[in-house]
């Protein structure tokens, strides 16, 4: 059976997403029926990062808060989502969860 033209091979996403987006990926849409909370989620992912990817993230992470300093939480959560987040709680707010996992990095 010949190939279609049409057809074409799609690498893995996830190798072109920087240490940020796969930080908001973690919380993908079953993320509330793992059983954990959002920081202790984070802490797992960041344990798992070399010293210079943590560096990277933490630099993303305060740019992405620097870049949505708005009073509404709105904002943020849709650029966060943006991001890759699928699930999310709704309290706390989602700026005081982000300082948060920024001072876990």
């Amino acid at each position: 059976m010949a190939k279609s033209s049409s057809m074409k091979i799609i690498g893995n996403p996830s190798l072109n997403w920087s240490p940020l987006e796969r930080l908001a990926h973690q919380f993908h849409q079953d993320f509330g029926f793992e059983g954990v909370d959002v920081q202790t989620a984070a802490a797992r992912h960041i344990s798992m990062l070399s010293s210079k990817e943590r560096q990277l993230l933490r630099e993303e992470l305060v740019g992405f808060l620097a870049k949505h300093p708005g009073k509404s939480s709105k904002g943020i959560r849709n650029a966060w989502g943006k991001m890759g987040a699928q699930s999310w709680p709704r309290d706390p707010p989602i700026r005081e969860v982000l300082n948060n996992i920024l001072g876990i990095i």
